[in-house]
């Protein structure tokens, strides 16, 4: 299965850190206060390194998926 990943910031205070299968069926995100602890975190948990991310971006709600 593969997985996508992205980092956006909430809008607000804080930053997502986004996890999610290509195919829909699976996601998750977590929040962090700052960008470089939401950087650590997908590190730490799935080996991405910070210099492999690009900029963060400002999600619409529209984007975000009903549950």
């Amino acid at each position: 299965m593969t997985f996508g990943f992205d980092i956006t910031d909430d809008g607000a205070v804080g930053y997502h850190l986004a996890f999610y299968s290509m195919d829909g069926v699976y996601s998750a995100d977590t929040w962090h206060e700052s960008l470089e602890d939401a950087y650590a975190t997908a590190e730490a948990a799935f080996g991405i390194r910070r210099e492999e991310w690009g900029r963060p971006r400002t999600i619409n709600a529209s984007e975000i998926p009903s549950r």
